[in-house]
């Protein structure tokens, strides 16, 4: 869907007249909202939730909660790197939120929820990787909305550490909730430190969403 999505918009920007469309849209917004819908169906009404989230916080253990304290880490390293501050309006980090999160679910409840389910019957090993092989590669995408060849390789290589490491997470502690939240908390930062630069009164939250996924702030 990403990538007939992308393919689309690219083929819109080379028609005449047609660069004022596609410049309101990206293929992560327009396609994310279906993709969070469509696991919320699949979590809820067919019931996969508890068979890719067997483990409650609640019995989480130290040593479990301890295995979160390098993606912790990961996120101090990009808050000292993006010297995010808080937008001037309250709407404005709102919005940031929802679209921290909302890419936190979609991202890692696709690959890390229902892919791994999937995939596992075929080895650990072949889940892990083709799980996070696929996460990475959906980065070059990027690719359609701007983005250097350079600036995307290097962003891919990021995400295939990023997906490695939340795939054994995933299969060490049994919950996709703190994934979730790792994975928002990091584009959260990611987003502020974008928005340093932005003026939320005269920029509208749209064209703010292109800006971020066009600097590669989305995992």
């Amino acid at each position: 869907m990403l990538g007939a999505a992308g393919t689309a918009l690219y083929l819109m920007g080379s028609q005449p007249g047609a660069a004022g469309v596609v410049q309101q849209v990206q293929p992560v917004t327009l396609v994310y909202p279906f993709f969070a819908l469509w696991l919320a169906v699949m979590y809820v009404a067919r019931r996969q939730w508890r068979a890719v989230c067997p483990q409650r916080l609640s019995e989480f253990t130290a040593a479990r909660w301890g295995l979160f304290l390098v993606p912790l880490l990961v996120v101090v390293i990009n808050l000292f790197s993006q010297r995010p501050a808080l937008p001037q309006s309250v709407a404005h980090l709102i919005s940031l939120i929802a679209l921290a999160g909302l890419v936190g679910f979609v991202e890692e409840g696709l690959y890390w929820g229902l892919f791994m389910k999937w995939l596992l019957p075929r080895g650990v090993m072949t889940a892990v990787l083709v799980s996070s092989v696929a996460f990475a590669l959906t980065h070059a995408l990027n690719l359609l909305g701007g983005q250097s060849v350079a600036a995307t390789a290097m962003q891919i290589v990021f995400s295939l550490l990023f997906g490695t490491v939340a795939a054994l997470l995933r299969l060490r502690a049994g919950s996709l909730l703190p994934l979730m939240l790792w994975h928002a908390t990091f584009d959260l930062v990611s987003f502020l430190g974008t928005a340093r630069h932005e003026n939320p009164r005269v920029v509208g939250f749209e064209h703010r969403c292109i800006g971020y996924l066009r600097r590669g702030a989305v995992l």
